[in-house]
C-alpha cells in the first residue's frame, strides 16, 4: 500500500512535468516597448506641467519607435480629453507622425451623454499619426468610475456626485496590422471570464493600468500578478504597463522575463522569440 502511494504520486510528478516540458511557446514574433512615465497624480494633472508631461511622453515613445513593432503607454496616460481637446490631441498625433511603429495609447475621452458630461476610459492605436483601432474599458470601477446606486444616493445625499464613465460595448480585440491583442485596462485584467473570453482570438494581451493611487502598498504586487494568471491561462505573451510601475513581460508560463519597479521612469524592450 505504501509503494502504490508513492507510485501515483511520482506518476503526477511526472505527468505534470512533461505537460510543462512539452509545452512550446506560441510562435508570434513581436517587439514590444513599455513606456513607464512615472507622474505623480498631482503632478500629472497640474494644469501648468500639462505640456511639458505631454511631451515628456511622447518624446518617451519617439525615442524607441523605430526599434520595436509595438509601444505600449500607460492609462490614461495624457492629462487632457483625448479629441476634446482638439489642439493638444493633435499635436500628439501631429508628433507621433515621425514613429514607424504601432503606439497604444491610454487615454481620457469626452462626451455629452443626455444632457450630462461622461467620460471613456479608453486604449487607442495611432500608426503614422493617426487612429487605427480604439477600446473603451467595459469593466468600471465602482465608486471609482461609477457611481452604484446613483439616483438613489443623489435623493438622500446632499453632497455633489463626480460623472460617470461610459461603459463601452467593443471587445477588448485590437488590431495592429496582421496581429491582434486583447487590451485589458486597469483591474479588467482582474477577470478571467472576460479577459479569456477573446484571448483565444489574439497573438498576445496587454494591460495598461495607472497603479499611482495604491502608493507603496501591497496592491501593485497583488494586481500585478492577476495579470500573470491570464498570460498562463491563456497560454499568451501580457505585456504590462503602468504609469508608475511595475510594469513586466510575462511568458506563458508564467515567468516575469523582465520589469520595470515601482515608482521608476524608464522604457523596457523585449522581443518573443521568433
Amino acid at each position: 500500500r505504501k509503494w502504490i502511494n508513492v507510485l501515483v504520486a511520482l506518476t503526477f510528478v511526472l505527468l505534470n512535468a512533461a505537460l510543462w516540458f512539452s509545452y512550446k511557446d506560441p510562435q508570434v514574433p513581436v517587439k514590444v516597448a513599455l513606456v513607464q512615465p512615472n507622474l505623480g497624480i498631482e503632478e500629472k494633472w497640474n494644469p501648468s506641467l500639462m505640456d511639458r508631461n505631454i511631451r515628456l511622453i511622447t518624446d518617451m515613445v519617439l525615442s524607441v519607435c523605430d526599434k520595436v513593432d509595438l509601444v505600449v503607454v500607460p492609462e490614461t496616460a495624457f492629462p487632457f480629453y483625448w479629441k476634446r481637446n482638439i489642439q493638444r490631441t493633435a499635436w500628439v498625433l501631429n508628433r507621433l507622425k515621425k514613429c514607424s511603429s504601432y503606439v497604444l495609447i491610454g487615454v481620457v475621452s469626452y462626451r455629452i451623454f443626455d444632457k450630462q458630461p461622461m467620460y471613456l476610459n479608453r486604449a487607442v492605436i495611432v500608426k503614422g499619426g493617426r487612429e487605427v483601432d480604439e477600446y473603451d474599458k467595459q469593466v468600471l470601477v465602482p465608486f471609482g468610475e461609477f457611481i452604484p446606486l446613483r439616483r438613489i444616493l443623489k435623493s438622500i445625499l446632499p453632497i455633489y456626485l463626480p460623472a460617470d464613465f461610459l461603459r463601452g460595448h467593443k471587445p477588448p480585440v485590437m488590431r495592429m496590422g496582421h496581429r491582434r491583442l486583447v487590451c485589458g485596462i486597469c483591474y479588467e485584467m482582474s477577470f478571467p471570464d472576460y479577459i479569456n473570453r477573446y484571448a483565444k482570438d489574439a497573438d498576445f494581451l496587454v494591460n495598461i493600468t495607472n497603479d499611482m493611487w495604491f502608493d507603496k502598498t501591497i496592491a501593485p504586487y497583488v494586481h500585478m500578478w492577476s495579470a500573470v494568471l491570464r498570460a498562463v491561462e491563456n497560454r499568451r505573451y501580457l505585456f504590462r504597463c503602468a504609469n508608475s510601475g511595475i510594469s513586466a513581460v510575462i511568458s506563458p508560463k508564467g515567468m516575469v522575463l523582465t520589469r520595470l519597479g515601482l515608482y521608476k521612469r524608464g522604457v523596457k524592450l523585449y522581443s518573443t522569440p521568433s
